[in-house]
């Protein structure tokens, strides 16, 4: 929960280098310096004392306040075209291509996990929704070990991010650059 208010918090204050960073390749030296740049601003968002987080989790809770902000009021229908062939969104990882399926295949499920609270029964209900639609998502003889938080963070990175991708006239911020 600190840690989603903390995302919520920077995500307003620094919106277009929060979009910016999502929309790296998160494998890069230059994303890890600006990630690490942008926790060490803190904003103002956290008050004393030091918040640790995994590597996955803030992206995560930071793409789940860029999603709601800038796309929570528009309908799945809207965002995402019916067919993704024309124009796949561009997968790093196995992680990433089971996310984007899993947004691609059941969007409104994907995005009821990102909506609920963390650590909730209505998050562990909406998980259960989306649980059946992992299976077809994973590659040929794949398996896929994770737990729900890094779930729900895979989701909301999937979510923003492809909704980015199919944004009219999407175009990738400067980071740094308002």
């Amino acid at each position: 929960k600190i840690m989603h208010d903390y995302a919520t918090c920077v995500a307003k204050r620094e919106p277009r280098r929060v979009n910016a960073i999502l929309l790296m390749d998160y494998r890069t030296p230059e994303y890890k310096k600006e990630m690490d740049a942008l926790i060490s601003l803190r904003q103002g968002c956290l008050g004393f004392g030091k918040l640790r987080m995994g590597g996955l989790l803030l992206p995560g809770a930071l793409a789940e306040a860029k999603f709601e902000a800038d796309f929570g009021a528009r309908s799945s229908e809207d965002l995402f075209p019916a067919d993704w062939s024309r124009n796949p969104v561009q997968a790093l990882s196995d992680s990433d291509a089971m996310a984007y399926c899993v947004v691609r295949t059941a969007p409104d499920a994907a995005r009821k996990v990102i909506s609920t609270d963390v650590a909730s029964g209505e998050e562990a209900e909406a998980i259960k929704q989306v649980t059946p639609v992992l299976p077809g998502c994973l590659a040929p003889g794949g398996t896929a070990k994770m737990n729900k938080p890094a779930l729900r963070s895979l989701l909301a990175l999937a979510l923003y991010r492809s909704a980015k991708h199919f944004e009219p006239n999407a175009g990738v911020a400067r980071v740094g650059g308002e």
